[in-house]
């Protein structure tokens, strides 16, 4: 399905189960570095209460991101154990809820997204050689600015000492 439609002149009073998939192209990824490896798994039951249409049940769906840390991509399922969505029935005979969805799914990407939360167990760990914190005391960098043209004005201050 490329949209999530309820046909409200067919939805029965009890309600409906809905096993099926959806296009991953609702999720709009098109710009980003984020992609969607499969389409959206829904396992929905959907039931009119007076004015609105409720669809409890669960979304699956396997997303590529790029960790923040390393650089490279990794999968990680992202899973909607336990989605509420109420929607307006108002006077229309069908109700588009792929929106809906939408947002469930994508309020559950990471913020920071790491290689080590993903589905596969990968060593999320940058390489000590970018970081000055991790070096090793040997190999200490020496920042110091050459001494050719030393100003004694500030001489002064080197020979302060701190009373505690």
């Amino acid at each position: 399905m490329d949209r999530f439609l309820v046909n409200l002149d067919t939805l029965p009073e009890e309600g409906l189960s809905v096993n099926e998939t959806l296009s991953s192209r609702i999720l709009e990824l098109q710009e980003t570095n984020i992609k969607a490896c499969s389409d959206i798994s829904l396992n929905f039951h959907v039931q009119r209460f007076d004015d609105d249409i409720i669809i409890q049940g669960k979304i699956e769906v396997l997303i590529e991101f790029e960790c923040v840390r390393t650089l490279h991509p990794f999968t990680q399922t992202i899973f909607v154990e336990s989605c509420d969505i109420s929607l307006p029935a108002g006077s229309k005979r069908e109700l588009d809820a792929s929106e809906a969805v939408r947002e469930e799914i994508v309020i559950l990407f990471p913020g920071y997204p790491k290689c080590e939360d993903g589905d596969e167990e990968m060593s999320c760990s940058i390489d000590s050689r970018y970081l000055a914190v991790d070096k090793p005391a040997e190999d200490r960098v020496d920042v110091s600015p050459p001494i050719e043209d030393k100003d004694d004005r500030w001489s002064a201050l080197d020979d302060i000492t701190s009373s505690d």
